[in-house]
């Protein structure tokens, strides 16, 4: 009986140490997400708030881990799932709650790419956050950014950035494209007379390439109230990674045909 005691002891300190990897704690980690957005109280939205960032905290234990004893890239986006569900939950609640008072069918997100860039490997059993907020958007796509940091950030010193990525979606109501813009005039986060630019964002004249002119720094953490011209400020600057995401779907006309 002693083999069977230390069997289930190292069985449960398996379990414990990699608990994160275990079945159905993914699904938990995201209904937990959304359960707690959903039960907090609703507060009025206001213009600006769409681009608030939200921390989802994290480490790296050894089921997540690759031969170097460093996070699997692949496990970047099981975390990203859990962030991006934060996100949306808390931002979009209030156009959710519109549109079930309007009778209708909430529109529901739906992920159409991720690009995760990676800059410093994550150690083993690595604390550390993922900050996300909405980056920007078009007449169709909603664009999510996120950062992979260093917990426990001191002042004075540059925070640790081991992965930036980049998650587009789009929102459907009964197979209906729902622009982004008008969910969030329904939420009451634009304010009136909010008008984008009508081009595509990466077309619009005033949006900058980051190879030849370097875009100013977001003002997501700007005090006081915003405009639409600070919204719209914040949204163009958000443009030039989206356009070099969008520019990659041209990648699905790579594939080679098979030959006859």
């Amino acid at each position: 009986m002693v083999w069977l005691q230390v069997s289930v002891l190292a069985i449960v300190a398996i379990g414990t140490l990699n608990w994160k990897v275990l079945p159905f704690v993914w699904h938990l980690k995201v209904f937990k997400a959304i359960y707690d957005a959903f039960s907090s109280n609703l507060l009025l939205p206001k213009p600006g708030q769409q681009f608030a960032e939200f921390i989802t905290p994290s480490r790296s234990p050894f089921g997540e881990c690759d031969l170097y004893m460093h996070k699997s890239n692949s496990t970047y986006f099981s975390d990203l799932d859990v962030a991006r569900a934060k996100l949306l939950a808390n931002v979009f609640r209030p156009a959710w709650v519109f549109y079930q008072q309007q009778g209708e069918v909430p529109p529901h997100p739906i992920l159409g790419g991720v690009v995760c860039l990676f800059k410093k490997e994550i150690p083993l059993y690595q604390r550390y956050e993922i900050r996300s907020r909405i980056l920007c958007w078009d007449r169709k796509w909603l664009w999510i950014v996120s950062h992979f940091v260093e917990t426990g950030h001191t002042a004075g010193r540059p925070r640790g950035l081991y992965a930036s990525c980049l998650s587009k979606l789009v929102f459907k109501q009964k197979g209906r494209t729902i622009p982004p813009e008008e969910i969030f005039k329904n939420a009451g986060y634009l304010p009136p007379g909010y008008q984008a630019t009508k081009k595509q964002p990466w077309a619009a004249p005033n949006c900058r390439s980051s190879n030849t002119d370097p875009a100013p720094p977001s003002r997501s953490k700007r005090s006081g109230d915003w405009g639409s011209a600070e919204i719209e400020e914040e949204r163009l600057i958000g443009c030039d990674c989206a356009f070099f995401m969008e520019s990659l779907d041209s990648l699905h006309h790579k594939l080679i045909p098979n030959e006859a």
